[in-house]
């Protein structure tokens, strides 16, 4: 099997950012729901006691992975891929 040419390491690797992407997304979403959640127990008073401190875990450090770290990999992708361009140019 012939090893994969620079443009198709190119496309799997956009591929696999925009899957991170959409992943990210659904993250975000769903901690905002546990912050959400967190912030009206603590507002009715039938959190427990923990529940400050839980939320300020939530919003100081989030789990879910940075954005930048995709701006960043979709920058490099970009990069290959105008160069691939660039060498089939005449």
């Amino acid at each position: 099997m012939p090893s994969p040419t620079p443009l198709e390491v190119a496309t799997q690797s956009v591929q696999r950012l925009v899957k991170e992407e959409t992943s990210y997304h659904k993250e975000l979403s769903s901690q905002q729901a546990r912050v959400s959640k967190i912030e009206s127990e603590i507002s009715a008073g039938t959190g427990d006691e923990n529940a400050e401190y839980v939320l300020k875990q939530e919003v100081c450090f989030p789990r879910s992975r940075s954005l930048s770290h995709l701006v960043t990999a979709f920058k490099v992708t970009w990069w290959i891929l105008r160069s691939v361009r660039d060498r089939k140019r005449p």
